[in-house]
């Protein structure tokens, strides 16, 4: 014989009902706030793929000294000269330094700002970057205001958003720890290659690293497999 507890129109049944709608309410809230998250995620990235377009035609020259009464546009226009590019003022639309000036390093030596220079078109902003790696054979014509100037020290990168400057910092840092071949920007697209002679694969989260790293070691043979291939055990 089974016997049934009484039901209690007030008692433990009441309760059990009203934690049960309340789990509900939760579970809903919950759901609410990730599909939120989501919105807000994908928000994200579309302000930051339109504030990186709007950076296209933009090229950040690093390692140039700088001096009290330069002028931007023509050092822009005396560095393209210096690889074989023509570029007329017509071609900038706007040039300057950007950081704090008069920094110095912990050995005194002085800190040279970035010179961002901005291109009309995107065409002529190709150009120069395109012969960028040029600089570590010339040396600037004498009539230049860059007569002096070491070139093999200046480098030439895409003028990235702060969002996209975070992505490419991770990506090399997984490069020094040998989890990635190359990492690189070109034409403001974040690029990396898991290994030498790999494909190249286009980035532009955080998370896209960590998945290619996760199935590049997924697919790596185990340090104790590679062990057991190079022992005879006969």
């Amino acid at each position: 014989m089974v016997l049934k507890a009484p039901r209690c129109s007030n008692g433990k049944e009441e309760d059990t009902s009203e934690f049960d709608k309340r789990d509900a309410e939760i579970a809903a809230l919950k759901e609410e706030v990730g599909t939120l998250k989501q919105l807000v995620t994908r928000q994200a990235a579309d302000i930051n793929d339109i504030e990186q377009y709007s950076r296209r035609n933009i090229l950040n020259i690093n390692g140039l000294p700088e001096t009290d009464k330069e002028d931007p546009v023509q050092v822009g226009i005396d560095l393209a000269k210096s690889v074989g590019v023509v570029v007329q003022k017509s071609d900038i639309d706007r040039a300057h330094r950007i950081g704090t000036k008069g920094k110095r390093t912990a050995t005194g030596q002085p800190v040279h700002r970035p010179l961002l220079v901005k291109f009309v078109s995107y065409t002529k902003r190709e150009e120069v970057y395109s012969a960028r790696r040029k600089f570590k054979d010339v040396i600037p014509p004498r009539t230049s205001c860059i007569q002096g100037v070491d070139l093999k020290k200046i480098f030439v990168t895409d003028n990235l958003t702060k969002a996209n400057q975070k992505v490419m910092f991770r990506a090399r840092e997984l490069r020094r720890r040998g989890e990635l071949w190359a990492a690189w920007s070109d034409g403001c697209q974040m690029k990396v290659k898991i290994k030498e002679g790999g494909p190249t694969h286009k980035i532009q989260t955080e998370d896209d690293l960590e998945k290619l790293t996760r199935q590049c070691a997924a697919g790596r043979p185990s340090r104790l497999r590679q062990l057991e291939g190079t022992i005879n055990l006969s």
